[in-house]
């Protein structure tokens, strides 16, 4: 079917679902504000009297389909923290993190295809999940968290009160672009908009969206492998990866000294890893796969390492010394033979190779539950693209 760019009926009642979705309950304060802020907004707005506005929490993914069954919403309005190409995060007990990512987010909007016109993330806003709501989703529209709480404010009251004069949801969205551009806001901040690319048939459908919103997600699967199978031993992890610095050469200059020196500090690191209940997945010669249930213990690990190689080295001769680094990043593991696959192992891996030599890099969905948690010297060094994954990802230095 194909999509009407026909103006709303004026006197249908809009249900307005704003949904706040936390990231873990320490932001919830801020996140109240915004809905606050929000709300009163909206009832300021010339034709309130055409909305209905519901307002919901959520502390995890159960509570957005309660909450999209209950009040069956024409739009729905996400506020809430984004990570990146990994989506929506929820912190729950022990500081142990509930992903919900792109593809998932894609499936639930699938569900509710039939009745949701329009779907706003406002700071959880990522090209990845933009683009698998809008699948099965007439109209997206993205907030970046760079363009302040306020703004997005401004622009979602522009928004919805054109769509209560009976504007389409296009025209809604240029009058309110232009109401912030008037306030000096700069092109690359205004709110990005996407269409439905295409309306699918019932038969077939579920595969092709399946398809699609897995791109990205998952890498370097097998062919002959089921993506079915792939999920039932599959594991969210945080993951971390460690690799030796100039490795090769040092192989070059002693081949069998460094042989030695890898042994003895991979040794180490498993005895380390075993004390924070992490598992290694795999041996890379120079490096190890490792994954931890907590992003806490696996950054609290990681640092406990890189302490006590810094404290060795001031007490061995140089050339019986190795650097290391180490990435960790929060994602979904998926097993396959005796290989392990993912966009997450994929992350981790990009991180270590930007991570100082005797440092940490985090992504930050690793940093905003560690930074809550752990007493650390944390550095932000800016947003980065890593080969192989679309999205640009904000990168965080534990210095050594």
């Amino acid at each position: 079917m194909p999509l009407s760019t026909a103006p709303m009926d004026r006197n249908a009642l809009k249900k307005i679902l704003i949904l706040a979705a936390y990231v873990s309950r320490s932001e919830s304060l801020n996140l109240d504000r915004q809905q606050q802020e929000l709300e009163r907004g909206l009832q300021r707005t010339c034709r309130h009297d055409r909305f209905e506005i519901l307002t919901e929490s959520a502390f995890h993914p159960d509570d957005w389909r309660r909450a999209l069954l209950d009040d069956e919403p024409h739009i729905v309005h996400f506020l809430g923290r984004g990570i990146e190409i990994d989506g929506l995060a929820f912190e729950e007990k022990g500081a142990r993190i509930r992903l919900v990512n792109a593809a998932s987010l894609g499936h639930l909007f699938e569900l509710f295809r039939s009745r949701i016109e329009c779907v706003l993330l406002d700071g959880c806003y990522s090209k990845i999940q933009a683009e698998a709501i809008a699948r099965h989703i007439p109209y997206t529209i993205g907030i970046d968290r760079g363009i302040g709480d306020r703004v997005a404010v401004d622009f979602a009251v522009n928004f919805y009160d054109e769509i209560g004069s009976g504007r389409s949801i296009e025209k809604a969205y240029d009058f309110a672009c232009q109401a912030i551009a008037d306030r000096g806001i700069s092109r690359q901040s205004i709110p990005l908009f996407k269409r439905q690319e295409r309306a699918f048939s019932n038969s077939g459908d579920r595969r092709a969206v399946s398809d699609a919103s897995q791109a990205g997600k998952v890498q370097n699967i097998p062919a002959s492998g089921s993506l079915m199978s792939l999920a039932h031993s599959s594991t969210l992890a945080a993951i971390v990866f460690t690799d030796v610095v100039d490795s090769t050469e040092h192989m070059v200059a002693n081949e069998r000294q460094t042989l030695e020196l890898l042994d003895r500090d991979l040794s180490f690191i498993r005895e380390v890893a075993q004390c924070f209940d992490g598992r290694v997945l795999k041996s890379m010669g120079d490096g190890l796969l490792l994954y931890f249930d907590s992003a806490v213990k696996a950054v609290a690990c990681a640092q406990k390492i890189q302490i006590a190689f810094s404290k060795a080295a001031n007490k061995l001769p140089r050339d019986r010394v190795l650097q290391h680094r180490i990435g960790i990043h929060v994602g979904e593991v998926f097993f396959s033979g005796n290989d392990v696959l993912g966009t997450g192992v994929n992350v981790a891996a990009r991180l270590q190779g930007k991570a100082r030599p005797g440092g940490i890099c985090l992504s930050q969905i690793v940093y905003q539950v560690v930074c809550r948690h752990l007493d650390l010297k944390i550095e932000c060094i800016g947003s980065q693209y890593l080969k192989g994954i679309p999205d640009a990802i904000t990168l965080y230095q534990i210095n050594p």
